[in-house]
């Protein structure tokens, strides 16, 4: 493995750890340790913890050993003369970011139970005008979405499973692609690839990417009718 990737990877570790650490402490001196903490809809606790250790973490105080778990997998950063192989490491060091991030997910739910709900709403914010943009325009073409997911599939036959998929037209998914690039809207570069929503985005964003794709439609549709 390349040494800058692993000095980042092992970087990134050790600031993620931290942040969760003091995200952990801040929610144990609001809460306590014994608020209880999960996801909505499982019965896995925090679920990547739970299936990579076995570990259930039930409430605030269950965190504390996973992030000793956390803080035992780091690897000190990479330095000049640290000898190769780097491999190792940096896996150890995406193994404590994957527990820590989940951490701070749980956190999340005490501190904004509402964010998922939110989350969905802007995607639906998002997709119903474009699938009406798809009926409007008759574009060959499938949205589906799912909590804050969505991707347009250029098909005329509905998408639920990978056969379904595989009948996209992928050419006309890499020209909506470059289009939106040219007009500010990134997107991931694949027709089976799908859009995660940033929590960052505004209302003004939402607004400019759905007038982006929107129009990209509407000139799709017109060239389908000239056919």
């Amino acid at each position: 493995m390349s040494k800058i990737i692993a000095s980042a990877v092992i970087r990134g570790a050790h600031k993620i750890v931290g942040q969760a650490e003091q995200k952990w402490q801040q929610a144990m001196g609001k809460w306590g340790a014994n608020e209880p903490v999960g996801f909505p809809n499982t019965a896995y606790y925090l679920p990547v913890i739970y299936g990579m250790l076995g570990i259930p973490v039930q409430k605030l105080g269950d965190m504390e050993q996973i992030l000793n778990r956390c803080k035992g997998l780091l690897p000190p950063p990479v330095r000049e003369e640290h000898p190769l192989p780097y491999l190792g490491p940096a896996l150890d060091a995406g193994m404590a970011t994957f527990f820590a991030e989940e951490l701070v997910e749980g956190i999340r739910y005490l501190e904004e139970p509402e964010f998922y709900t939110k989350m969905e709403e802007k995607c639906k914010a998002i997709v119903k005008p474009l699938r009406n943009a798809i009926h409007e325009y008759n574009v060959k073409a499938q949205i589906n979405h799912i909590a804050s997911m969505f991707q347009i599939f250029f098909t005329e036959t509905p998408v639920y499973d990978y056969t379904t998929s595989k009948m996209a037209d992928t050419i006309m998914f890499m020209k909506y692609h470059a289009k939106l690039l040219k007009r500010g809207v990134f997107v991931p570069p694949s027709q089976f690839e799908t859009c995660f929503l940033s929590s960052e985005l505004t209302q003004l964003d939402i607004q400019n990417t759905i007038a982006v794709i929107t129009t990209i439609l509407r000139e799709q549709g017109k060239r389908e009718v000239k056919r």
